[in-house]
């Protein structure tokens, strides 16, 4: 196993104040192998084997604050119960083994939208090169929506479709996902725009989203709004137009 992923994995398990042995034992192997499948699918796409394993750590966060996350599914009454005889530690053990890889997977997916978005391998090729623009709004609740990256194609008829990026989470990793995205619309100028998602994927607390503008004219700006509950905002979009040529 690599030795930084090991470092990590123990970095986490060191915090979990009220787990036993067993328990840190098996957060350890499911973070290190999270880690490893991550920084293998990084290598598939085409990453140095260091730099891979450079961005798996990254999107998983800090190790000391994962691990404070982390310590906070297991409570005092969690460790009274694994120390209690007999039916209570085979309880405890069915617990374990069917309920721990969920929260770390909600970790994993928590860290990956807040700190490593363009790490998700969608499961088709993506037209063109996204750039990022890094636009985001706190909403209600706690969640945050952002509209992360954004890529043009040309068409044959001289428009352009624009591929725009968001990435919706929950304020914690054990929170329902929060998908803003999908109460997005687009305009340019006062006409609305064309557009539909040809990708989305929604994972415990997170949802990724790619729209597709359609047919858009050389050097357009579109505008991006939100609107759901009473709460609404707008936020120009600055399409990299200097990439492409007209």
């Amino acid at each position: 196993m690599n030795p930084h992923f090991r470092q990590y994995s123990e970095t986490v398990a060191a915090r979990l104040r009220y787990a036993s042995p067993k328990e840190r034992k098996a957060v350890r192997r499911e973070l290190e192998d999270h880690l490893q499948d991550h920084a293998e699918a990084l290598e598939a796409a085409g990453y140095p084997p260091e730099q891979a394993q450079a961005h798996a750590l990254a999107a998983m966060g800090d190790p000391k604050q994962v691990g404070e996350e982390l310590s906070a599914a297991f409570p005092l009454r969690w460790w009274v119960l694994t120390r209690a005889a007999g039916c209570v530690a085979l309880i405890a053990l069915l617990l374990i083994l069917f309920w721990l890889p969920e929260p770390i997977s909600d970790l994993y997916h928590y860290h990956q939208a807040k700190y490593d978005p363009l790490s998700f391998q969608w499961n088709q090729d993506v037209p063109p090169q996204l750039v990022p623009l890094d636009l985001q709004e706190v909403l209600p609740g706690g969640g945050t929506l952002s509209i992360y990256a954004a890529g043009l194609v040309g068409n044959d008829d001289g428009t352009y479709d624009a591929y725009v990026y968001t990435v919706s989470y929950s304020g914690s990793p054990f929170q329902f996902p929060n998908d803003a995205s999908q109460w997005l619309t687009f305009t340019a100028g006062d006409d609305p725009l064309s557009y539909y998602s040809p990708m989305s994927d929604t994972q415990s607390c997170r949802t990724f989203t790619l729209y597709q503008l359609r047919e858009l004219p050389w050097g357009t700006i579109p505008t991006v709004h939100f609107s759901r509950n009473g709460n609404q905002f707008s936020a120009e979009l600055s399409l990299p137009w200097q990439e492409v040529n007209p």
